[in-house]
């Protein structure tokens, strides 16, 4: 049986219009945005706080800050890092890892080069049909037969910035620590790890996704259980990770239609869509209201979230 990695079209990545939302090129660019100047923002936070609390200098209001300092105890949050700014040298590599057809190495290439700089870019991917299809390809640029989990033909600590969007939830759970711990690798000390994709608020919420992940995987007759974290699992694991400095991440909700992403799916594969099509619509009323309670009445929402994940200086 086939896996993930064996049936990604460049021509499906293309055709799927979830693929080409605008909001997500936009999040990408403030986080990249937000890491080039972290210092300046965190100051403003600070000094934001700092005139709230002058606002409210009676007795209530300083209750009320006193609570919101016990309750972001309770609950383990942190007030935003300070950390120094993300620093992408004249000549920084950017690697695009699972890079699809290359749009957000793309993104980040350009931006880059609108602020001055001359970057280096690689495409990363293991799929040879992919690194074959690369949209606008940076002259210049060098393609990469490339497995994230185990990026062996990338030097150690000699890449500035990764960037990748919706590659990671094609993995397995044991497969994401892989390749993380690659990641981390290769990047430089305080380099960054732009990560865009498909995590979750919850871990109920989290197993729902997983379970209609894997049965979507059923339909494809695919040989593989791709994972998609909570974004508090997620948290955790950045947090308790000794090589990571600092993370931050913006997303929001998407309502990509599930009916397009399986006609897609059996153009491109040469199945009978409406077997699929009648076997999805059978585990959405049937399945999933029994273990979830859930009535599926509309498309799933998806929560596009896109990480900045700073690498610490330790070795």
């Amino acid at each position: 049986m086939p896996t993930q990695f064996d049936i990604r079209n460049p021509n499906y990545l293309k055709a799927w219009s979830a693929f080409r939302d605008e909001r997500s090129a936009k999040d990408l660019i403030h986080i990249l945005d937000n890491e080039l100047n972290s210092s300046s923002i965190y100051k403003e936070r600070m000094s934001m706080l700092t005139s709230l609390k002058k606002n409210f200098p009676n007795k209530k209001g300083k209750e009320f800050f006193s609570f919101l300092e016990s309750e972001r105890k309770r609950l383990g949050l942190k007030w935003s890092i300070k950390t120094e700014d993300f620093v992408f040298p004249k000549e920084g590599v950017i690697l695009d890892i699972m890079c699809g057809t290359g749009i957000v190495g793309n993104l980040t290439y350009h931006y880059l080069k609108s602020l001055g700089k001359n970057p280096k870019l690689i495409y990363g991917d293991f799929a040879s049909k992919m690194l074959n299809n690369i949209e606008s390809e940076v002259i210049g640029s060098q393609k990469l037969y490339l497995d994230v989990r185990n990026m062996k033909s990338i030097a150690s600590s000699s890449v500035n910035l990764i960037v990748c969007r919706y590659g990671f939830n094609n993995l397995s759970q044991n497969d994401w620590k892989k390749a993380f711990r690659e990641v981390f690798r290769v990047l430089v000390p305080r380099g960054l790890f732009i990560i865009q994709d498909h995590f979750v608020p919850g871990k109920f919420f989290s197993s729902f996704v997983n379970t209609f992940e894997y049965f979507i995987a059923l339909l494809d007759e695919r040989d593989d259980k791709p994972f998609i974290f909570s974004t508090e699992e997620l948290n955790a694991y950045l947090d308790n990770n000794r090589l990571v400095l600092s993370r931050y991440h913006t997303g929001h909700s998407l309502y990509p239609s599930q009916k397009e992403r399986l006609k897609l799916k059996s153009d491109f594969q040469n199945t009978d869509f409406s077997q699929s099509w009648k076997k999805y619509v059978e585990f959405s009323k049937g399945l999933i209201p029994l273990i979830y309670h859930l009535l599926i009445t509309k498309d799933v929402p998806i929560y596009n979230i896109t990480y900045g994940i700073r690498k610490s200086f330790r070795k």
